[in-house]
């Protein structure tokens, strides 16, 4: 809900909140993503058995 009101307040927002995304994203080495994708399944259980099913939504 948050999001859809800045954008009707500030129709450019969602195009600088995707570059921020974007820029971000490009800042993470390759090598922690590919191990954070190498170990994906280890990471889901993580999770679950830290704060249960509901947290995945």
């Amino acid at each position: 809900i948050i999001p859809l009101l800045i954008q009707r307040r500030h129709p450019n927002s969602q195009q600088r909140l995707e570059q921020l995304v974007i820029d971000a994203w490009n800042q993470i080495p390759q090598s922690v993503i590919r191990g954070y994708i190498d170990h994906i399944r280890d990471v889901c259980y993580q999770v679950i058995a830290t704060q249960g099913w509901e947290s995945l939504g």
